[in-house]
């Protein structure tokens, strides 16, 4: 009885709309002023563009480090400025930050198409994160960190550099990502209703809730930046 209890409670949870979280327009993050969203998507298509041309040429035999560095910056500043506080719901399925609400599974594909990635974004979106990592980043391990205490994740995760993976917990997904200013998770939040957040993953509710956390790193998956890259 507890386990239905707990089932019903999560998807009742879900299904709730957040209403403390439907302030129109853009914010700011880190003291920097937010790009308009297309804006942001237009340097991303050109810089995708030039990253190309050094692949294709053959300067490039390991991922760069500058395209990892990339990849950090867009998600973690410039597309999370512009996504920030955009409402979540169960059925969140908005394209456009403000426009509605966005579920876990929808931010995460939303992010890959918004840094140029072919996916099918549906169809990701509404998978097990354990099959989307799959999809997208085939030939990587997927890792369950789920077992480390915060310290030792944030341990682990600074010896990689700078970096982006997709996060699975038990009922949720999400980006982490590491740069210089810390490892952060970035996601659709459910458990608080507050919609679209970034936080340090020692101080994630969402992370802190979920026994398991499994992640696979998008930027050192050779298959996921032919992919971003065609």
């Amino acid at each position: 009885m507890r386990v239905i209890f707990f089932l019903l409670f999560f998807l009742v949870s879900c299904r709730h709309r957040n209403d403390h979280a439907t302030e129109k327009g853009y914010h700011f993050t880190n003291n920097q002023p937010v790009k308009e969203y297309e804006s942001v998507l237009q340097e991303i298509a050109i810089k995708r563009k030039e990253f190309s041309k050094q692949s294709s040429s053959g300067q490039t035999e390991t991922i760069p480090v500058a395209w990892k560095n990339f990849w950090a910056q867009k998600i973690s500043i410039d597309l999370y400025n512009a996504w920030e506080g955009t409402p979540w719901d169960f059925n969140g399925h908005m394209r456009y930050p403000h426009q509605g609400s966005i579920a876990c599974g929808y931010f995460v594909t939303t992010m890959l198409c918004d840094m140029g990635m072919l996916i099918d974004r549906v169809k990701l979106s509404t998978c097990a994160s354990m099959q989307m990592m799959k999809t997208v980043c085939p030939d990587q391990k997927i890792q369950n960190l789920g077992r480390m205490c915060a310290e030792e994740m944030n341990n682990y995760l600074n010896t990689k550099g700078n970096a982006v993976y997709i996060a699975g917990l038990d009922f949720h997904t999400g980006i982490i990502v590491t740069d210089d200013t810390g490892n952060w998770f970035i996601h659709s939040d459910y458990i608080r209703r507050r919609g679209v957040v970034k936080e340090r993953m020692q101080e994630s509710l969402a992370l802190k809730a979920s026994k398991t956390l499994w992640i696979v790193s998008l930027t050192e998956s050779k298959t996921a930046m032919r992919n971003w890259l065609r």
